[in-house]
């Protein structure tokens, strides 16, 4: 299922949207969530070059951060995205690309082909995927009407939330309203069943788990475009050096 949550700053579109993954969660299924919006650094936080992938600091004072906030409620992968660029989040790894947000009168439809494919290929795993602060193609749209009682919601809502004590309810009904997203990946997951290693000039390299879906998902993939027989038995990738002969 896509979700779009929308409305004014302040009407409680991330508290909605907190109150969706952890309902979400407890019935089992797997949130990502896509925050659209402005940069508010707070101070204490470095920034990182594009696709620099770091560790996230566990002790944050203050007030955690929205993705953060999203990831301990049990979203994963969480990303924000504004007009610096992407940020997506798994587990502790965080990774970033210099894609700037699209204007919103194209956000909709171009939103998806805009994403990394790797990213892309760990948000297709998901049973659901929130996107915060923009309407987009195919979507339950949900409208925080919390701000001003006098304007109503656009008419494609699909949700309506007039106040703030709404949000629980409207946040829980909803899960049981669930719709496949179109061209959504429906297979299952291949999880721990598939484990993933990897070794560099013969030596193991520990990946998270974001590394390994994508491996799984485009390696199994691949091999199964090529018409083998089974790829679903183990598959082994080699890359050498150019020249093995010359000893280097």
């Amino acid at each position: 299922m896509l979700v779009s949550v929308v409305g004014y700053a302040k009407s409680g579109k991330t508290t909605w949207v907190l109150a969706f993954i952890q309902a979400a969660v407890a019935a089992g299924l797997r949130v990502a969530l896509i925050k659209t919006g402005r940069r508010h650094p707070p101070a204490h936080l470095p920034r990182h070059p594009p696709h620099r992938t770091h560790q996230r600091d566990s002790d944050l004072p203050g007030e955690l951060p929205d993705s953060i906030r999203a990831r301990d409620a049990g979203a994963d992968p969480t990303a924000f995205w504004c007009d610096e660029g992407l940020s997506a989040s798994s587990g502790n790894a965080q990774y970033d690309f210099p894609i700037p947000l699209p204007p919103r009168k194209t956000f909709g439809t171009v939103w998806w082909s805009l994403l990394p494919a790797a990213l892309q290929l760990h948000l297709e795993s998901a049973d659901i995927i929130i996107v915060e602060g923009r309407i987009v193609a195919h979507a339950t749209v949900v409208h925080l009407a919390t701000t001003d009682t006098r304007k109503y919601a656009p008419k494609d809502s699909d949700v309506v939330v007039r106040s703030f004590d709404e949000i629980p309810r409207t946040a829980a009904a909803l899960i049981g309203r669930a719709r496949i997203m179109p061209g959504k990946h429906t297979a299952p997951r291949r999880g721990d069943n598939r484990p993933v290693t990897l070794q560099v000039n013969g030596r193991t390299v520990d990946i998270n788990g974001y590394v390994m879906d994508v491996f799984q998902e485009v390696v199994v993939g691949l091999v199964r475009s090529l018409g083998t027989e089974n790829p679903e038995e183990t598959i082994t990738i080699s890359v050498g050096p150019a020249n093995p002969d010359d000893g280097d």
